[in-house]
C-alpha cells in the first residue's frame, strides 16, 4: 500500500536520516528577511548553520528577488518600532497617570504614612527609565541601511547558488496555470490571489506577477530537485494553509497535494519546515549543541505573527460577545451573513464603505477580507460576527449614515466607535 499511496506515508527514522543526508536545503525569502527581526544572536546561529550546509544549500530566483524587493521594508521596520513603541508607552502612562491622579487624590492629605507624590514620582521615573533604555537600543541597533552585514554574509553563502529565471513565455504559461489551480484552491499560492492580484515587481524585462510568486517558486524548486534528481527540504516562515496541512488546528507537515506533486513529478522526497524547527533539527544533523534561545526566539517571531493575523478577528468577536451580553445588540446582525462576493462593496459600521477582496470559509467561519479607505485600509474579518452590511447606492451622506445608524441601537453606535483601531491586516 505504501507503494502507491507513499503521499499518506510519513517518512520513516532511516528515511528522514538518508534524506537529510542528500538532500539540498532551499530557504524562501520571509525566511532570510526574518534575520533582520532577530537577535544578533539568533542570526549569527541561523547563518552558522547555512555556512555549515553551505555545499548543498540553493535558494529560487523568485526568493532570491522577494528578498532584495522586501529587505529595505522590513530594515526601516525594525527602526521605525523604537519610535512606535515610546509613542505607545507616551500615551498609556498619560492615560495611567490621569486614573491614579483621579482614584488616589483622597489620600493625598488624609494618610499618614501613603505619599501619593512619592508614588506618582517613582512611577515616573520608572516610566522616564524604560524610554531612556529604548534610546539607548535605538542608538545600537544595527544601521543595515549603511552596512548591511546580513546581505554581505548572503552574498557570500548564495555565490552560484541562486537559480535562473522563468522568461516571458514560461512565466505566462505559469499565470494560465495558476489561475486554474487558483479556482481549484490548489496550492500553492491560492491564499495570495486577492491580497496581491495587480502587484508586479520587474526583472530585466519581465513583469512578475505578486499573486503567483509563491507558485513561481514552487515550479522553480519542482525544476531543480527533477534536472539534479535530489529531495529537498524547504524551510518557510509562510504559515498560510496553502503550504501546510492542519488537522484539528496542528499543523502536521506541508499539503498532501505538494507532496503528491513533488514526488510525481521529480521521484524525490519532499520535507518543509518552519525556521525554528530548522535550527533544532540542523544543529542535531550538525552534532552542535542545540541553542533553545535561538529556537525559541524563532518560534516566538513565528506566534507572533499568528497573534497579529489574527488579531482583528478576535476583536470582532469580543466586541461582537460584548454587545450581545450588554443587550443593546440590534438583532438584526445576529443572523449570519454569508452570501458575499468578491469585489462587492459593503458598509462597517466603524470604517465606512470597503470592497471585498477576498472570501474563505463559510457561515460563522466565513473570513472575509475588505479594503476600506484610509486610515482604517485592509481588514480581515469574520462576517458573522462583523458589523457589516451589504452596499446599496446612496441618494446623499445621510442616506448613508442612517444605513450605517441602522446596524446598532443608535445610543450604542458612540460606545463602538470608541473602540481603539487594531492593526491593519499585513500578509507578507
Amino acid at each position: 500500500m505504501k507503494q502507491l499511496f507513499s503521499t499518506y506515508f510519513s517518512p520513516t527514522d532511516d528515511e528522514y536520516k538518508e534524506l537529510w543526508q542528500k538532500c539540498i536545503f532551499v530557504f524562501d525569502a520571509n525566511v532570510l528577511l526574518n534575520l533582520y527581526r532577530y537577535s544578533n544572536n539568533t542570526t549569527d546561529i541561523f547563518l552558522d548553520i547555512i555556512t555549515r550546509l553551505s555545499e548543498r544549500i540553493w535558494v529560487p530566483h523568485q526568493v532570491a528577488l522577494e528578498y532584495n524587493a522586501n529587505r529595505i521594508g522590513v530594515i526601516y521596520e525594525q527602526l521605525d518600532a523604537y519610535a512606535r513603541v515610546r509613542q505607545i508607552i507616551s500615551k498609556a502612562s498619560v492615560d495611567f497617570f490621569n486614573h491614579l491622579e483621579e482614584n488616589l487624590k483622597s489620600y493625598k492629605r488624609r494618610h499618614p504614612v501613603i505619599d501619593v507624590s512619592t508614588i506618582t514620582s517613582r512611577l515616573d521615573g520608572f516610566i522616564k527609565s524604560i524610554n531612556g533604555e529604548l534610546e539607548k537600543q535605538e542608538e545600537s541597533h544595527p544601521n543595515y541601511l549603511q552596512s548591511d552585514s546580513i546581505r554581505s554574509r548572503l552574498e557570500v553563502l548564495l555565490e552560484n547558488k541562486i537559480g535562473l529565471p522563468f522568461n516571458e513565455n514560461e512565466l505566462q504559461s505559469i499565470y494560465d496555470e495558476g489561475d486554474k489551480r487558483y479556482k481549484q484552491k490548489r496550492p500553492p499560492g491560492f491564499r495570495d490571489s486577492a491580497d496581491k492580484k495587480d502587484k508586479v515587481k520587474y526583472y530585466r524585462g519581465l513583469v512578475i506577477q505578486d499573486q503567483y510568486g509563491d507558485l513561481i517558486v514552487w515550479k522553480q524548486i519542482l525544476n531543480k530537485a527533477k534536472d539534479e534528481q535530489v529531495p529537498v527540504i524547504f524551510i518557510t516562515d509562510d504559515a498560510k494553509d496553502d503550504w501546510w496541512q492542519r488537522q484539528h488546528g496542528k499543523t502536521i507537515g506541508p499539503r498532501m497535494e505538494l507532496v503528491d506533486e513533488f514526488s510525481h513529478y521529480t521521484d524525490q522526497k519532499f520535507l518543509m519546515y518552519e525556521s525554528y524547527r530548522f535550527i533544532e533539527y540542523a544543529q542535531g544533523f550538525l552534532n552542535q549543541q542545540v541553542d533553545k534561545e535561538a529556537i525559541n526566539e524563532a518560534h516566538q517571531l513565528k506566534r507572533s505573527k499568528e497573534v497579529d493575523t489574527n488579531h482583528e478577528m478576535m476583536n470582532e468577536v469580543y466586541q461582537y460577545n460584548k454587545l450581545l451580553k450588554s443587550g443593546k445588540l440590534n438583532s438584526r446582525i445576529v443572523k449570519p451573513i454569508v452570501n458575499y462576493t468578491v469585489g462587492e462593496k459593503v458598509i462597517h459600521a466603524k470604517w465606512g464603505v470597503g470592497i471585498i477582496e477576498s472570501i474563505h470559509g463559510s457561515g460563522k467561519n466565513q473570513e472575509i477580507r475588505i479594503n476600506f479607505p484610509q486610515p482604517a485600509g485592509k481588514k480581515r474579518l469574520l462576517a458573522y460576527f462583523a458589523p457589516l452590511q451589504k452596499f446599496t447606492p446612496f441618494d446623499d451622506n445621510d442616506d448613508l449614515e442612517e444605513a450605517i445608524y441602522e446596524l446598532y441601537d443608535e445610543e450604542f453606535l458612540e460606545e463602538l466607535t470608541s473602540v481603539a483601531e487594531v492593526d491593519d491586516y499585513e500578509d507578507e
